[in-house]
């Protein structure tokens, strides 16, 4: 589906559930990512189970997970570990560098701070590439 709409967002909103006292999250609701700046929406759909936001540790002094949230990292995340193919439907692919400006298009939409934003997506492009899954 093609949109008009530059913004990015997820609705409706994710509901989370925590694995353990580890790092691990469980969605428990399908969700459907709006990627204005790509013109993409797609399904994230429930049971899809991710570490939330890694933050690289020479960043780690500037920004934490708690500052960008899980709501941003979830698509992130789905993206990498598919090397860019929606898992939900695997003719809409994403370069590394799409799924990176989508991951900093929805820190933007849930209010992280834009300096923070900003530092988080300059540390997936500097850091990110040996978590990108390649088919």
């Amino acid at each position: 589906m093609r949109l008009t709409d530059p913004r990015a967002f997820i609705a409706p909103a994710p509901l989370f559930e925590e694995i353990g006292t580890g790092k691990l999250v469980d969605l428990r609701n399908d969700v459907w990512v709006h990627d204005g700046r790509h013109g993409r929406v797609w399904k994230i759909a429930a049971g899809v189970r991710f570490d939330g936001p890694s933050i690289p540790h020479l960043c780690q002094s500037v920004i934490s997970r708690d500052d960008i949230g899980d709501v941003p990292a979830l698509p992130h995340d789905v993206l990498y570990g598919a090397g860019g193919v929606v898992p939900s439907d695997p003719r809409i692919r994403y370069s590394r560098a799409e799924a990176d400006d989508l991951f900093l298009d929805l820190m933007i939409d849930v209010g992280v701070a834009p300096v923070i934003a900003e530092a988080a997506h300059l540390a997936v492009r500097d850091f990110g590439a040996p978590h990108w899954r390649t088919l």
